[in-house]
C-alpha cells in the first residue's frame, strides 16, 4: 500500500481584499470573533523587521482587549485538529489557549512581549502513540483564545493558519496499519536469513487480549499460553529417532527417509542440469536454492557443504597430485529473482492492486553455493556423479567465542594465551591466536620429537575417514601445525613445521612415546598464510601444503575414531584463520545428488578451436526452404557429426550463398554472438596438431602469443619460433618450454626487500624451500659499473645457498654458500692454490666493500638472466644464450627457495622473478597458454590462462604488417605453422544471423538480403560466447564469468568438396598434411 500522509491545510489572507471588516469573519472555513472589527492590510505595514520584509496580507485587530472583557479574540476551526500552527505578531503580552470541543482547555502558551512568533500545538495521544489515530477529542484542538495581559491598546496580526484535521491524521494512520499487515504478508519475500539456532530449546508465548466495554467502562485482560519445542541441525543433521513420521502418502509401511535428510525441498536448480550431457570439462559446479536462508542454516551450525565429484564405479576424483576433488564453496546471491508458479501469480496480483506498493527488486536473491577448483579439467566424455556432503565442521572464528575449544599445555615452560583476535589487514578475517611461548626444555632435537607444546582441542568431534583443513600463519621463528587421529594426551598424529629447527614433520604419539613417520627439511615464511590439509582414511595419511602433495604415509595402526587440535610450540605468534573437516567415510551423508557427462572440451574457446582452419564446399539440399524460419527447413538432409567442429562453403547454383557450421557436440547458441569479417590478404593456416597456435597480439611494451592444447601433450622442450617476413621467413627462437610455472612476480617494492646487515645488501625470497629442480628469470635493469645485483636459488637460509651476481663492469660470478663457507664456483681460477686465495679474498674484499657514495657514473644496463638447476648440474643463461655450465656434485645444495638481491649503493630495478619447473609433465588438452614477452614491461593479470615469460629479450616486432609463428616439437617436428594479420587489415564482411538446429550440433550462417560468400578472401569469424547471459544460469571457469572470445580464421578459395573429403585427410605425427590447406 503506498504511503499515505496526512494533509496539512495553510489559510493565509493574500485572498481578501484590503480594507475593514466587521467583528466576526470567517475565511477559508475559519472563524473569527472579536469585540473591535478585523482589518486586512499588507503584511508589511503590520509588523516590519528592520531587515525583514513580509509579503502578502495580513488580519489584523487594534483595541483594548484583555481578560477583563470576554476573550477579545476567538477562534473556530473547521474541524478538531490533532496539529495546529499560528504565525502571528503581537505589540504586548498576551496568552493563547488551544480548548477541546468542549471548551476545556488542553494547552496554554504565553507571548512574553512584543514580536512575531510561530506557535505550534500537537496532540500529546499523537505523540506517544506514533502508529494510532486521535480518538479522544478531548485530547484534541477545537478552539483558540487570545487574551491581552495589559489593559491599554494594542494590536494584533494573523499572517497564517495551518491545521491536520483528526480525520486526516486517523486516514494517515489507517493507511499505516494496513502497510504494515501488508509488509508483514510480503515478509515471505522481504525478510532473508530468519532461522533460529540449531539444537536449542525455545518457549514460544501466545498471547490473547481481550477488551470489554460495559455501560461506557472498558475492561482490559490478556492471556498467555506456552508452548516448547527444540531445534535440530540443517539437512543432514537432522535427527528423528524416535519419533512417529507417518510416511508418505500411498505408501503403506515402505520404510522412507525423513524430508529433513536431504536438501531436495531446497535446490531449485543445479548446474550442470542433472543428466546433462555434455559439460564442459573446466567449468564450475552449482546449486541454486529456492531459500535465501541455505547458507545461514549451514554456517550457524558450524558446517558447510561441499559438492564431491565420483565416477562411474563410485569412487572419488582425484586430480594429478592425488587430492581428492573438491571444489571451493563460494556463496552467494542468484542474479535475477527466481519466484515459485505460484508466487509469480501472487505477485502478478499484488502488483496490478493499486493499493500496494510491492517492490519486485527489494525481493532478496535466493542462495547459490558456486564450487570451484582452480586450473582443474575433467577427464572427457566420462560420467560422472556430483554429490553434495555436509562438513562435519567449518570454523572460521567469526563469533569470536572459544567455548567449543579446550585450550591443553603440554609444555612446562610458561602457560598458554589462547585469543581469538581480527586480522590487521582486514577487521571481518578472524583467527584464533596464541601468543605465549609455551615448551618443554629438551624434547624438540634430532633425537627427541615429542616436541611438547599447547593445543586447542576440538574435543566435539569423534570422526573416521575425514580431510582436516587449516589455514594458518606464523609471525616468528617456532613451530606450528595440526593435531590429527587424537584420542588423548598419549596418542595422537600432529603434522608441524618448525621455522627455527628447519623442519616439517608428521608425528606419531603411541602410549606417550613420539616417532617421527615422516619430515623433510623445509623452512616456512614468517606471516605468510599456508593451506594445510590432511587426508587421514583407513591406513592412510597424505599431506599437501598449499595444494602439493608432501607427505604420503601408510601405518596400519592408524587412530580411529578421533579428534583434532590447532598445535604450537616455542611460538608466540601462532594464527589459525580457518578449520574445516570434511567427511570421506564411505558412510557420509549425501544431501543431494546429480549426473551429468563431461565435453570432451574444456570450454567454449577449446571447443571452437578444434576447427582445423580450413573449409569444405556443400550443395544446398534440393528441397531446402531458405525463407523458412528453423534450421529444419533450410537444411532438411540429416548431418553427420564430424570428428571436430568445421564448416562449409554452402554452393547453390554456383553461387556461395554462406556457411554451415557442424559440431560433435551441441552449442548453447542462445549465449553465442558472432560478427564476421574479411580480408584481402591471403595470410598462410598451416593444419594444426595437438598444440594450436590462435593469436598474436603486440603493443608498444608487450607482445605475446596464444595457444591452446588440443590433446594432452608434454611440451618438455618444445619451442616457438618466428619470423617478421613469412614469405621468406628465418625463423628466430622466441621460447622454449621447459615444465609448469611455479611463482611470477613483475611488480615490486621497497618493502619486498629485506635490508641485511653491514655490506650484505637486501634481498627478496620467495617461493618453497622443497623446490628441487627449476629455472629461474630474473628480469631487472642495474646502474653504475660495478654495483652488483643478481639471482639467489636453491635457497635454504641464510648460511646455505647459490647466488649469481652481475655488474656492468665486473662482469658475472656464481657465489655457493655452504653453512657461511663461501666458494666461487664462477669464473673458474685455473691456479695455484696460494694465489686462489689471494684473487678470492680480493674478489670478495670488494664485494663487501661499503661504498659511501652514490652510484658510480655508468648508465643503466638491462639483464634478463635465467638459471637451470638440475640435479648437480648448474646452467646459466643471458638473454636466452647459455653462457656457461657447470656440475657442482661436491657438497651440493640440491634444494631451496629463489629469491633476487642488491648490494649497498646499488641502483636496480627489478622488473621480473619467474620460476619454471624443470619437471616433465603433461598440460590438460584445453588449457591455454600465453607466452608473453615483456618489451618494456608486463601489463596486467590474466584470466583462466598459463602465462610464460620468455627468457630472452626479443625486440619489438613492428616492422612487418604480418608475422609468422611456428611451434616445434623436441623433435623439431612442426606442429603447427601460421601467419597472423593485424586487426586493422579485417574489414565487416555484413551480418550474418545464425540460424541454430534443434539439437545445436549444426547451424547456418548466411548472409543478409541477397549477398553471397566472395571467394579469394580471408575469413575471420568472431565469436562471443556468454557465460552471464539473462535469462540462462551463470557458467563459471575458475570462479570467473567473463565472456569467451574466440576467433577463427579461413581462406575462402577453392574449397574440397564433401566427396573428396574422406580421401584428402591424412595422418601424420604431430597432426594433419598441409595439402590443400585453406
Amino acid at each position: 500500500m503506498p504511503d499515505y500522509s496526512a494533509e496539512k491545510i495553510c489559510v493565509k489572507f493574500d485572498d481578501l481584499p484590503l480594507g475593514t471588516y466587521g467583528r466576526e469573519l470567517e475565511h477559508h472555513g475559519i472563524q473569527f470573533k472579536a469585540h473591535e472589527k478585523f482589518s486586512v492590510v499588507e503584511a508589511s505595514k503590520c509588523y516590519r523587521m528592520p531587515e525583514e520584509l513580509i509579503p502578502g496580507n495580513a488580519l489584523k485587530i487594534t483595541g483594548l482587549w484583555s481578560n477583563t472583557f470576554n476573550p477579545p479574540v476567538f477562534i473556530i476551526l473547521p474541524d478538531s485538529v490533532c496539529w495546529v500552527s499560528i504565525d502571528l505578531s503581537t505589540t504586548d503580552p498576551a496568552v493563547i489557549k488551544f480548548l477541546d470541543p468542549d471548551g476545556n482547555t488542553i494547552e496554554t502558551k504565553e507571548l512574553e512581549g512584543s514580536g512575531r512568533y510561530d506557535i505550534e500545538f500537537e496532540s500529546g495521544q499523537y505523540i506517544e502513540l506514533q502508529n494510532e489515530s486521535c480518538l479522544d477529542d478531548k485530547k484534541n484542538a477545537k478552539y483558540l483564545s487570545i487574551e491581552g495581559i495589559s489593559a491599554h491598546e494594542s494590536t494584533l496580526c494573523f499572517f497564517k493558519i495551518c491545521y491536520i484535521t483528526v480525520s486526516e491524521r486517523e486516514k494517515e494512520s489507517k493507511y499505516r496499519r494496513y502497510r504494515r499487515r501488508t509488509q508483514t504478508m510480503l515478509a515471505h519475500w522481504y525478510h532473508e536469513g530468519n532461522i533460529l539456532e540449531p539444537y536449542t530449546k525455545y518457549r514460544l508465548e501466545i498471547t490473547t487480549m481481550s477488551i470489554r466495554k460495559c455501560n461506557g467502562a472498558e475492561e482490559k485482560k490478556s492471556y498467555s499460553e506456552y508452548a516448547f519445542f527444540r531445534t535440530e541441525g540443517p539437512p543432514g543433521f537432522v535427527e528423528l529417532e524416535g519419533k512417529n513420521i507417518p510416511p508418505p502418502e500411498n505408501t503403506g509401511d515402505i520404510p522412507h527417509e525423513n524430508p529433513l535428510s536431504r536438501l531436495d525441498f531446497y535446490v531449485r536448480n543445479t548446474i550442470p542440469k542433472n543428466g546433462q550431457y555434455p559439460f564442459y570439462r573446466a567449468y564450475d559446479m552449482g546449486m541454486g536454492f529456492n531459500k535465501d536462508y541455505v547458507e545461514l542454516m549451514y554456517k550457524i551450525a558450524k558446517h558447510d557443504l561441499g559438492i564431491y565429484l565420483f565416477d562411474n564405479d563410485g569412487q572419488p576424483v582425484r586430480d594429478a597430485f592425488g587430492r581428492i576433488i573438491t571444489f571451493c564453496n563460494v556463496w552467494g546471491k542468484a542474479e535475477e529473482i527466481e519466484l515459485t508458479e505460484e508466487e509469480e501469480i501472487y505477485v502478478g496480483l499484488t502488483k496490478g492492486a493499486l493499493c500496494m506498493d510491492f517492490d519486485r527488486d527489494s525481493i532478496p536473491p535466493k542462495d547459490i553455493l558456486g564450487n570451484s577448483a582452480g586450473e582443474r579439467f575433467l577427464l572427457p566424455q566420462k560420467l560422472y556423479e556430483a554429490r553434495t556432503i555436509p562438513m562435519l565442521f567449518h570454523e572460521t572464528f567469526d563469533s569470536k567465542s572459544t567455548e567449543e575449544w579446550t585450550f591443553i599445555d603440554e609444555g612446562n615452560v610458561d602457560s598458554s594465551r589462547w585469543k581469538v583476535s581480527s586480522d590487521t589487514d582486514d577487521s571481518s578475517v578472524h583467527y584464533l591466536g596464541q601468543t605465549v611461548r609455551v615448551y618443554t626444555r629438551d624434547d624438540c632435537n634430532s633425537n627427541e620429537v615429542a616436541c611438547r607444546g599447547t593445543y586447542a582441542l576440538y574435543d566435539r568431534g569423534d570422526w573416521t575417514d575425514y580431510r582436516l583443513t587449516v589455514v594458518c600463519a606464523s609471525g616468528i621463528d617456532g613451530a606450528i601445525g595440526v593435531m590429527f587421529g587424537y584420542q588423548d594426551t598419549d596418542n595422537y598424529y600432529r603434522f608441524s613445521m618448525d621455522r627455527g629447527q628447519k623442519y616439517r614433520r608428521v608425528t606419531k604419539m603411541k602410549s606417550g612415546k613420539a616417532q617421527s613417520i615422516a619430515e623433510d627439511e623445509w623452512i616456512y615464511k614468517e606471516n605468510r598464510t599456508y593451506i594445510v590439509a590432511i587426508e587421514t582414511i583407513k591406513d592412510s595419511i597424505r599431506v599437501f601444503m598449499d595444494g602439493e602433495l608432501i607427505f604420503d604415509v601408510i601405518d596400519e595402526k592408524n587412530l580411529q575414531d578421533n579428534k583434532i587440535a590447532l598445535y604450537c610450540r616455542d611460538n608466540k605468534d601462532a594464527r589459525f584463520y580457518e578449520v574445516v573437516v570434511e567427511d570421506l567415510s564411505e558412510k557420509a551423508k549425501i544431501v543431494y545428488n546429480f549426473q551429468f557427462s563431461s565435453s570432451r572440451y574444456a570450454n567454449f574457446f577449446h571447443h571452437i578451436h578444434s576447427f582445423n582452419d580450413r573449409i569444405w564446399t556443400v550443395r544446398l539440399p534440393d528441397d531446402s526452404n531458405l525463407d523458412g524460419e528453423k534450421f529444419e527447413e533450410k537444411w532438411p538432409d540429416y548431418i553427420r557429426l564430424p570428428q571436430q567442429v568445421e564448416i562449409a562453403l554452402i554452393k547453390k547454383d554456383d553461387q556461395d550463398i554462406g556457411f554451415l557450421l557442424k559440431s560433435p557436440e551441441p552449442i548453447e547458441w542462445q549465449r553465442v554472438g558472432l560478427e564476421v569479417m574479411k580480408s584481402d590478404t591471403l595470410a598462410h593456416l598451416g593444419m594444426p596438431g595437438a598444440v594450436k597456435l590462435t593469436s598474436y597480439e603486440k603493443s608498444s611494451n608487450e607482445q605475446w602469443v596464444d595457444l591452446v592444447i588440443r590433446e594432452d601433450t608434454p611440451l618438455f622442450d618444445w619451442k616457438i619460433e618466428y619470423a617478421e617476413d613469412p614469405q621468406n621467413p628465418q625463423w628466430k627462437p622466441f621460447y622454449t618450454f621447459k615444465g609448469f610455472k611455479l611463482f611470477l612476480k613483475t611488480v615490486f617494492s621497497d618493502e619486498d626487500f629485506t635490508s641485511l646487515p653491514s655490506a650484505e645488501g637486501s634481498y627478496f625470497i620467495d617461493g618453497d624451500t622443497a623446490w628441487k629442480n627449476y629455472r629461474v628469470t630474473a628480469d631487472f635493469g642495474l646502474y653504475g659499473d660495478y654495483q652488483e645485483a643478481g639471482i639467489l636459488f636453491r635457497y635454504k637460509d641464510e648460511k646455505n645457498y647459490y647466488r649469481l651476481a652481475v655488474s656492468n663492469k665486473g662482469g658475472m660470478k656464481l657465489f655457493k654458500n655452504v653453512n657461511n663457507n663461501i666458494t666461487i664456483l664462477w669464473p673458474p681460477i685455473d691456479v695455484g692454490t696460494d694465489r686462489f686465495f689471494e684473487l678470492r679474498d680480493d674478489l670478495l674484499t670488494r664485494l663487501e666493500k661499503k661504498l659511501s657514495k652514490g652510484p658510480e657514473p655508468g648508465g643503466k644496463k638491462r639483464y634478463r638472466l635465467t638459471v637451470e638447476a638440475n640435479g648437480s648440474k648448474i646452467a646459466v643463461f643471458l638473454n636466452g644464450e647459455q653462457y656457461f655450465e657447470i656440475d657442482d656434485s661436491e657438497n651440493n645444495i640440491d634444494h631451496g627457495c629463489i629469491g633476487a638481491f642488491f648490494l649497498p649503493e646499488a641502483r636496480v630495478e627489478f622488473r621480473e622473478l619467474s620460476v619454471i619447473s624443470c619437471e616433465r609433465k603433461s598440460f590438460c588438452s584445453g588449457q591455454l597458454i600465453r607466452v608473453y614477452n615483456p618489451v618494456r614491461k608486463q601489463g596486467g593479470s590474466f584470466e583462466n590462462i598459463l602465462v610464460f615469460n620468455t627468457e630472452r629479450l626479443i625486440p619489438e616486432l613492428m616492422g612487418s604488417s604480418d608475422i609468422a609463428f611456428r611451434i616445434l616439437d623436441e623433435n623439431s617436428t612442426i606442429i603447427h605453422q601460421r601467419t597472423f594479420l593485424p586487426d586493422e587489415e579485417f574489414v565487416e564482411a555484413g551480418n550474418f544471423p545464425v540460424v541454430p538446429s534443434a539439437d545445436g550440433t549444426a547451424a547456418l550462417i548466411l548472409p543478409e538480403g541477397a549477398n553471397y560468400i566472395e571467394e579469394n578472401k580471408l575469413y575471420r569469424f568472431e565469436f562471443r560466447f556468454s557465460r552471464k547471459k539473462e535469462g540462462l544460469p551463470v557458467l563459471k571457469q575458475w570462479g570467473l564469468d567473463t565472456v569467451e572470445e574466440v576467433n577463427i580464421e579461413f581462406r575462402c578459395t577453392d574449397c574440397i568438396n564433401e566427396r573428396a573429403k574422406q580421401k584428402h585427410v591424412k595422418k601424420k605425427k604431430g597432426g594433419l598434411t598441409n595439402e590443400h590447406n585453406h
